[in-house]
């Protein structure tokens, strides 16, 4: 998925998880660091399971970005 905003504005790759990883590695920019931020994450993954237990799974896998139910 491409996205420009503007008519001369360079098309660039988006990345849905951008805006999620720079909060999450406190950084402005996040092409300086990738890494994610441990207490949003933990508190994002913790949300994730307790959604999935409301619905009636059991657990969910939270690793890679991925959420899948187990």
């Amino acid at each position: 998925v491409k996205l420009a905003i503007g008519s001369d504005a360079p098309v660039e790759p988006y990345d849905p998880l951008w805006n999620l990883d720079a909060i999450t590695s406190g950084g402005e920019n996040p092409h300086l660091s990738r890494s994610p931020g441990i207490p949003l994450q933990h508190a994002l993954h913790m949300y994730t399971r307790a959604a999935a237990k409301a619905v009636g799974w059991d657990d969910v896998d939270v690793s890679n970005k991925a959420v899948k139910q187990t």
